[in-house]
C-alpha cells in the first residue's frame, strides 16, 4: 500500500509540473502577441497656437508606433475636443494624422509664452473593431504672442566704390524664434536700397515691421559693410632734376601700384627717351590693371625741372664750395667751371665741353692725392659726366675713340672731352 502511495504522489507531482509549464508557455505566447503603444510623438514637439481673432488654435502631426500591431487593425484617436479620427495601421505598426487644438480666449487675461494643456487618446482596434490596446498623452503647447522676431543678416561681402546697395547686400530675414519659420512683413532699409557708399565701413540698419502686428513684434539689426576703392594707389614722386639734354628714363619714370597685388601696366605721357625742354612739365601715368573687372585705370601726374646747362653749372659749383679744400684748391676747380658757363652763354658748346672735362681731371687729381675723398670726388665727377652726356644729346658732339686714363677714380668723360686730352698728350 505505501508502494502505491508514493506512486500516486509521484504522478501527481508530475502532472502539476506539466500543467504548470504548459501555463508559463501560454502566458509567454500570450505576452508576446499583445498589442502595445510605444509612443506617441508630436511634430513640432510642442504645437504653437496661433492667434486668429478670438480663437487660438495650434496644428501638428501625430505618429503613433505600435508594437505587435493586429492585422488590419487601425485606431481612433481624440485630440483635445476635437472628433474622433480613424487612421490605419500600417504593416510596421505605424500609424500618422494631422492634429488640431482650437481654444477660446479673452486677450485681456493673456500673456507672452503662456502655456496651456492639450491630450491625444489613442484606442486600437483590431480588423473585427475589437478593443485592443489604449494609451494618453499629454502634450504642451504654447501660445504665439507678441513674439520678438530673431533677424537673419550677415555681414554683407565686400564691395567696389560705385556699386549701388541691392538686394544682394540687403537681404536680411525675419524668423519665428519657437520654430524657425519665415515671417512675413516689410523691412525697411538704412541706407536705402540704390544708395552708393563712400569708401571706408560703413553700418546697414534695417526695421522688420510683421504683417501680423498682433502676434509679432517689430525688431531691427545693424551689419556693417567694407567699401573699397577700386582705384589702384599710385606712389610717384617728383623726380629730381635733370639737366637739358637728359632723356627720360626709368630714372623719372618709376610710378609703382601700392597694392602689389594687383598686376597692370603703366602708360607714361611724355615717353621713356623723350628730351623734354628746359623749364618745368607735367608727367603722367596711367596704371592699367590687368583684372579690370575688379579694378579701374589709375592715373598720376608728377612734376620735374629741366635745368639749362648754365643752372646744372651753378649746382656743380655749390658742390664743389661745399666740401673741405683750401681756397686756391677750391678756386682751380671754380675757375674751370664758369670758362665753362661763359663758353655756353657764347655759344660754344664745344669749348664747355673742353672745360667740364678738364674740371673732372682735376678731381680725380684731388682724388689721387688725398684732397678730396673719393666719395666726394666722384659726386662731382658723376654730376659733370652727366652734363656732358646732356649736352651730347643735345649738341650731337663728334664720336672719336677713347684714350686710356691710369686714375683711381675714372671719370666717365664725354667722348668730346677723350678727343680733347688725346691730343693734349699727342701734342705733348
Amino acid at each position: 500500500m505505501r508502494g502505491v502511495e508514493k506512486q500516486r504522489k509521484h504522478v501527481l507531482t508530475r502532472v502539476l509540473g506539466i500543467v504548470v509549464l504548459l501555463l508559463l508557455i501560454l502566458v509567454s505566447v500570450a505576452s508576446a502577441e499583445q498589442t502595445v503603444i510605444d509612443s506617441i510623438t508630436t511634430d513640432p514637439e510642442r504645437p504653437i497656437y496661433v492667434d486668429h481673432g478670438s480663437v487660438m488654435y495650434a496644428d501638428f502631426t501625430v505618429t503613433v508606433n505600435i508594437i505587435n500591431p493586429p492585422a488590419g487593425g487601425y485606431l481612433g484617436a481624440d485630440v483635445g475636443c476635437g472628433p474622433t479620427d480613424i487612421v490605419l495601421i500600417d504593416d510596421n505598426g505605424m500609424a500618422t494624422f494631422e492634429g488640431h487644438i482650437q481654444i477660446a480666449y479673452d486677450r485681456d487675461d493673456m500673456f507672452v509664452y503662456h502655456e496651456c494643456p492639450a491630450s491625444i487618446t489613442i484606442h486600437v482596434y483590431d480588423a473585427q473593431g475589437n478593443f485592443v490596446a489604449y494609451a494618453e498623452k499629454y502634450i504642451r503647447t504654447m501660445m504665439l504672442y507678441n513674439i520678438n522676431p530673431i533677424i537673419t543678416w550677415n555681414v554683407p561681402e565686400v564691395i567696389s566704390y560705385g556699386t549701388p546697395l541691392s538686394s544682394t547686400q540687403l537681404n536680411a530675414v525675419a524668423l519665428n524664434p519657437l520654430n524657425g519659420n519665415s515671417i512675413s512683413g516689410t523691412f525697411v532699409y538704412t541706407p536705402v536700397e540704390g544708395t552708393v557708399l563712400s569708401e571706408g565701413t560703413h553700418t546697414l540698419h534695417v526695421e522688420f515691421i510683421p504683417d501680423d502686428t498682433v502676434n509679432y513684434k517689430t525688431a531691427s539689426k545693424d551689419v556693417t559693410i567694407e567699401v573699397y576703392d577700386p582705384v589702384p594707389p599710385i606712389t610717384w614722386n617728383n623726380p629730381a632734376d635733370i639737366t637739358y639734354g637728359t632723356a627720360l628714363s626709368s630714372t623719372q619714370l618709376n610710378a609703382v601700384s601700392q597694392w602689389e597685388w594687383v598686376d597692370g601696366t603703366f602708360v607714361y605721357t611724355p615717353v621713356e627717351g623723350t628730351v623734354l625742354s628746359e623749364g618745368t612739365h607735367t608727367l603722367h601715368v596711367e596704371f592699367i590693371p590687368d583684372d579690370t573687372e575688379t579694378y579701374t585705370t589709375a592715373s598720376k601726374d608728377v612734376t620735374i625741372n629741366v635745368l639749362t646747362h648754365v643752372q646744372e653749372i651753378q649746382q656743380i659749383t655749390a658742390e664743389v664750395q661745399s666740401l673741405n679744400l683750401a681756397p686756391e684748391e677750391a678756386n682751380l676747380l671754380i675757375v674751370k667751371l664758369d670758362t665753362a658757363t661763359k663758353n655756353l652763354n657764347k655759344g660754344n658748346t664745344l669749348g664747355a665741353a673742353t672745360e667740364l672735362n678738364a674740371f673732372t681731371n682735376q678731381v680725380n687729381a684731388y682724388i689721387n692725392n688725398g684732397k678730396i675723398s673719393l666719395s666726394e670726388g666722384q659726386v662731382l665727377i658723376d654730376d659733370t659726366n652727366d652734363l656732358i652726356k646732356a649736352m651730347d644729346n643735345v649738341f650731337n658732339f663728334p664720336a672719336k675713340s677713347v684714350p686710356e686714363f691710369p686714375s683711381i677714380a675714372l671719370p666717365m668723360i664725354s667722348v668730346v672731352g677723350l678727343l680733347l686730352l688725346s691730343g693734349r698728350k699727342r701734342n705733348s
